[in-house]
């Protein structure tokens, strides 16, 4: 997983968060794992232990 790319606006609120969990999800849906390379993914997959099955 890269960047993310989203609108500074967004940035309030756990937004980017969200983003991040459902991209990470649809890849386990199909059977993947992935590899969070952007600096802020891979902050929340450290404060998200819940989230570590994409992995």
């Amino acid at each position: 997983m890269t960047s993310q790319g989203s609108d500074p606006r967004l940035s309030l609120g756990g937004h980017e968060a969200e983003m991040t969990y459902s991209r990470a999800s649809a890849v386990l849906i199909i059977g993947l794992n992935i590899l969070p390379l952007c600096p802020f993914a891979k902050g929340q997959f450290e404060r998200h232990p819940e989230w570590r099955d994409v992995l």
